[in-house]
């Protein structure tokens, strides 16, 4: 089946959207047709294949942190150009919070198709730290989103901590797990360079945006009050960040602040302790790709968080901006090496029976079969 995915950025250096590469990456893997149509950001090629995916870029300007928007100019006429080359059958719009939900008025003009993919209802379960921006949200998803949602043929929600929310805005939806390649974590290698750098301690990670949302400034000002005497702080968040990074490496020279990584597999196979302090979430890739290394885990409550640790089974949880909760989950699991192991062992055995991308393609192709 010829399907397109229109995604506000797709698998490059300065952003990464995992979620929409997946999906694409599942789909192309057994035997659909996926192109993709998104952002051309700084450091990514106009056209290219990844992964046998076709994937499209067009020039577009971003708003940064709180917002961290990224909107092409003339996009219509840009998606019409790809309608009508590709002529897919089914259409992917990744994600409700973006720019990309907007063309689900263009598409249902047109007769398509159209699924809407989303880990979060922005204004609804899905907050910032800006006033201002939740403001935006709330009016959004209270008008022009709620009217998007219903557009479209289908809304698949990524984890069932939004059942309840979809049900009450009256969505004709079905609950699709995102997931990870479960076997590409369990290869064992890792990278030299960060070997060097851990030797024989612990090593903490962070992967992700220094973006407020993502509560990167709570682990930072956390790092005092560390049991650190054994322990090791890596952070891998990504080129957009660079400027960012410099200042952040010199207040913090302890830390190892790296950018973009493709091989994040390794990392988390090198990886002890993984921390998500995040003040929202929806379904976090670089969560479950840590726990499907064997990592133990350190997260927020916030979001599907909650669907993938379990405290003290999956991993630990702790209030959103508690600080002291997530010091003292951390030190935990750098005194006690026997939790650290039973949360890696259970993270594991949690993605691979629940979350592996693999188990997932009878779920689409089963929806596509229904709204075709």
């Amino acid at each position: 089946m010829r399907v397109l995915i229109i995604s506000p950025n797709f698998l490059e250096p300065t952003a990464w959207m995992v979620s929409a590469y997946k999906t694409a990456k599942l789909l192309n893997k057994f035997g659909h047709n996926v192109t993709v149509i998104t952002s051309k950001t700084k450091g990514s090629k106009t056209f290219e294949e990844i992964d046998r995916i076709k994937v499209s870029r067009f020039p577009c300007f971003f708003i940064s942190d709180p917002f961290n928007y990224t909107i092409i100019p003339f996009f219509s006429f840009y998606l019409l150009g790809r309608l009508f080359k590709e002529k897919p059958e089914i259409i992917i719009v990744s994600k409700y919070m973006f720019y990309t939900s907007f063309s689900v008025f263009l598409l249902r003009l047109f007769g398509k198709k159209v699924i809407l993919q989303t880990d979060t209802f922005p204004g609804i379960n899905w907050s910032s730290r800006d006033k201002f921006l939740n403001l935006l949200m709330w009016l959004y998803s209270n008008s022009v989103g709620r009217l998007i949602l219903r557009l479209s043929n289908k809304v698949v929600i990524l984890h069932e901590g939004l059942i309840n929310a979809s049900k009450r805005l009256g969505l004709n939806y079905e609950v699709i797990h995102n997931g990870v390649d479960f076997d590409k974590y369990q290869l064992g290698s890792v990278p030299s360079d960060l070997l060097k750098f851990k030797g024989n301690n612990l090593l903490l990670s962070y992967v992700g945006r220094l973006d407020q949302i993502k509560g990167f400034d709570l682990l930072l000002d956390s790092l005092s009050d560390l049991d650190s005497s054994n322990l090791k702080i890596l952070f891998v968040c990504g080129d957009k960040n660079n400027s960012q990074r410099a200042v952040l490496q010199k207040k913090y020279p302890a830390v190892k602040f790296i950018g973009f990584r493709d091989d994040i597999p390794e990392i988390m196979n090198l990886t002890d302790i993984y921390v998500i302090p995040s003040f929202s979430e929806g379904l976090p890739n670089t969560l479950m790709e840590a726990m499907a290394s064997g990592c133990a885990c350190v997260a927020s409550d916030v979001g599907g968080i909650k669907f993938l640790i379990q405290h003290n089974e999956t991993g630990l949880l702790f209030r959103k901006g508690d600080k002291k909760g997530l010091i003292d989950n951390i030190n935990q699991l750098v005194t006690d090496n026997n939790l650290r192991a039973n949360l890696g062992n259970n993270a594991k055995e949690k993605i691979r029976v629940d979350f592996n991308l693999n188990n997932l393609i009878k779920n689409w192709n089963n929806l596509f079969k229904e709204i075709r």
